[in-house]
């Protein structure tokens, strides 16, 4: 039986078994419209605070279609362990949002989008990020991920490397590069990653270098020259693979 999955966009503490909660105009149109739910139907309730099972209390279409749930368990908290942090520069932006729906679909943890001298600086605009949000926890209830992706603010790449090279230690620092080995298949379960993908054209030479003193070794992801979003995939599905339990 398909899971049903609605979202509860709700900045603040997540309700807790028990408690009613009205859904936003988007998710009652989509529960009540599309999914035709209809008081008793069991959903999935997807919030930034993990996932809960909740019952349909009221359903209604017109005026204005609304639906009420009331939570059966509380939300999941614990995120999934080892799942692998994105460094993301702030290409064009529908194919960073590509990415960035990706990324959830794939198990990643969180995403740092950065900035670089070959980035444009148009996708850090701040109305950016509730869009981000949203994209996000779209691709959660699709793909039925339990877990946010965490997504921080964007920063200047030197800046984030020095942080990383402060507070780094004991992750695997992965640069994805034309140069050094296969990005190999041997990270243990739970294995904390940090992938650090370049722009179009790659980082400059003195950028590269600083992704070295932070530590980051680099990898290849074979001889041809992928588009940014296509490295960042087919690396997050190679340590999804090799994470696999």
């Amino acid at each position: 039986m398909r899971v049903r999955r609605l979202s509860l966009a709700s900045p603040g503490p997540a309700p807790g078994p028990g408690e009613a909660v009205t859904l936003d105009l988007r998710e009652s149109r989509h529960g009540a419209l599309v999914l035709r739910l209809k008081e008793g139907d069991e959903v999935e309730l997807v919030a930034r605070q993990g996932i809960a099972k909740a019952v349909v209390t009221a359903s209604a279409k017109k005026p204005v279609p609304s639906l009420t749930l009331t939570i059966i368990t509380p939300f999941e908290k614990e995120r999934v362990p080892g799942g692998p942090t994105l460094l993301l520069p702030l290409i064009r932006p529908a194919r960073f949002e590509w990415a960035l729906e990706k990324c959830v679909e794939l198990g990643a943890a969180r995403l740092i989008p950065y900035s670089s001298s070959r980035t444009r600086s148009s996708g850090a605009a701040p109305d950016r990020a509730a869009r981000w949000e949203r994209i996000a926890a779209e691709a959660r209830k699709q793909s039925g991920a339990a877990y946010p992706l965490e997504i921080l603010p964007p920063e200047e790449l030197p800046r984030l490397l020095e942080r990383i090279k402060d507070c780094g230690q004991g992750q695997y620092l992965c640069l994805l590069d034309r140069e050094g080995p296969p990005l190999a298949l041997s990270l243990g379960p739970g294995a904390p990653v940090t992938l650090l993908v370049g722009p179009e054209g790659g980082l400059s030479a003195e950028e590269r270098d600083a992704a070295l003193k932070a530590s980051f070794r680099p990898f290849s992801l074979g001889p041809g020259r992928l588009r940014t979003e296509t490295a960042a995939v087919a690396a997050l599905a190679i340590i999804a693979v090799s994470q696999k339990p």
